[in-house]
């Protein structure tokens, strides 16, 4: 378990809070994609909390996590109801699977769904951050276009990198919103899915990487090319 510091706390959407975690003078290592356990207190029966990093491995003096208010798990809940800049808190990780690192393909296309975008923000950055990169593919859900978490960003490296496409697609009552609309589904894919060799991966909750992974495989990518992790 490793004490950190809150360095920055903001809102980032409605019911997210961007944290940044200032690692001081230890280091702290995980792959694009991982998650940690976050500790109120540095004892084993302390409330903890799994969160997706969603900086890139290449800050070493930070991590950034982004956190959703939903359900009823006190490390959330302190977060956003009581937390402040320079608060300890403890972690533990990277833990997990699902990670991309930029030598395991060439052509990436990632789908997000709601805070699902979390881990794929650091696949993201770590991808566009690399000289020889792959060509990524970004089409991320949300129920309006104030849900889209981290959208700033991502236009941000979508204009900075040739090789960065990014898609949008709202699916609840957004009268502001002018782009694409409807959940993620076949027809979409097939209009931003590069070909069949693409590395997929795919986070948000589990109805909606059941429906797209079974979509996926009618447009023929093949299983072992589709990547996700159920949450508990």
């Amino acid at each position: 378990m490793q004490p950190v510091t809150i360095a920055s706390l903001c809102t980032e959407t409605r019911n997210v809070k961007l944290l940044t975690l200032d690692l001081g003078e230890h280091s702290f290592d995980f792959l694009p994609g991982q998650w940690i356990d976050c500790y109120l207190r540095p004892e084993p029966d302390s409330p903890v909390a799994g969160y997706s990093m969603t900086s890139s491995p290449r800050e070493n003096s930070h991590i950034q996590i982004a956190v959703k208010l939903v359900g009823d798990n006190p490390v959330t809940h302190h977060i956003h109801r009581a937390a402040e800049i320079g608060d300890p808190l403890f972690i533990d990780g990277g833990h997990g699977d699902f990670y991309y690192t930029p030598n395991m393909s060439r052509s990436v296309v990632l789908l997000g769904g709601g805070i699902g975008i979390t881990p794929l923000m650091s696949m993201l950055r770590v991808a566009a951050e690399a000289p020889d990169g792959p060509n990524v593919t970004l089409l991320y859900s949300a129920k309006t276009h104030n849900d889209l978490a981290f959208r700033r960003d991502i236009d941000e490296i979508a204009q900075q990198t040739e090789r960065v496409e990014v898609h949008y697609t709202i699916t609840g009552v957004d009268p502001n919103w002018r782009g694409t609309r409807g959940r993620i589904d076949r027809k979409m894919l097939s209009n931003v899915l590069l070909d069949t060799t693409s590395t997929v991966y795919i986070c948000g909750p589990t109805p909606f990487i059941k429906f797209v992974e079974a979509e996926l495989l009618a447009l023929g990518i093949p299983r072992f090319g589709i990547h996700y992790e159920l949450w508990n």
